[in-house]
């Protein structure tokens, strides 16, 4: 998107100007995340101070993380970590099946949880593999169990059960972008996860654990790193290998 293609060409020298966008005296909430989330990719010297003190802030703490994510610097995985797993607990996706209507709370809970998560894989994290995967498969169970519940016909005149099918599908919706960013964020692969991936990758079967390694080997680069994937047990991640090991 727009943003990503502006941290690539996103300088220090631009660090003083984001860090006063960025500011909590801003009250544009969409400027100021737009601007933490560049002054990681600035990788300016005290970026990291700045991004670490918005982490507190609820409205800015994603962006925050995605600063952090962007900086790259491994040190930030401890704190992301804690971050992770606060969040996952009050996200709640292995359990979310009584299809409870959408708080801010628990929406910026799940948003936290999936952005972390992605935080800690790009930036090397030894378990950013099979967290990255096992959360794209909890995140695709709950959009599959809530769309699924949509489909049930509720008659107009029944204001109650309308507002329920409404909430479902809103949270059905809300799950299918969750899910989409989960996958676009597999890959390309960092160079500090291969091995990890294809370890991860031999043994994968779930449905939804081979379709998020299949995106993470699709965008990334090609190169002999994937031939290893070619006595993977799942077809699907053997083919896609090969596919890519040979561009």
């Amino acid at each position: 998107d727009a943003l990503d293609a502006l941290a690539r060409f996103a300088k220090p020298e631009w660090a003083e100007s984001l860090r006063k966008l960025g500011d909590r005296g801003n009250p544009d909430t969409a400027q100021r995340s737009t601007a933490l989330e560049l002054l990681g990719a600035t990788r300016a010297p005290r970026a990291a101070a700045t991004l670490l003190d918005a982490l507190p802030q609820p409205d800015v703490t994603v962006a925050a993380v995605d600063g952090l994510q962007r900086l790259g610097d491994a040190a930030q995985v401890p704190t992301l970590l804690r971050l992770h797993k606060q969040s996952a607990v009050a996200a709640n996706f292995v359990e979310d099946r009584e299809f409870e209507p959408e708080t801010p709370a628990s929406f910026r809970a799940r948003h936290l949880t999936a952005h972390s998560a992605v935080a800690l894989y790009r930036l090397g994290e030894r378990g950013g593999v099979e967290r990255g995967a096992r959360l794209y498969h909890l995140v695709r169970l709950q959009q599959r169990i809530h769309a699924n519940a949509a489909k049930r016909r509720v008659v107009d005149t029944d204001p109650t059960g309308q507002a329920i099918r409404k909430s479902i599908l809103d949270k059905a919706h809300y799950l299918a972008q969750l899910e989409a960013y989960l996958l676009k964020s597999a890959g390309p692969v960092p160079e500090s996860q291969r091995a990890a991936l294809v370890d991860f990758a031999r043994t994968a079967t779930d449905e939804a654990e081979v379709r998020w390694v299949a995106a993470a080997l699709m965008n990334s680069p090609g190169g002999a790193h994937w031939t290893a994937l070619a006595e993977a047990k799942d077809g699907i991640v053997r083919r896609v290998a090969q596919a890519v090991g040979k561009r």
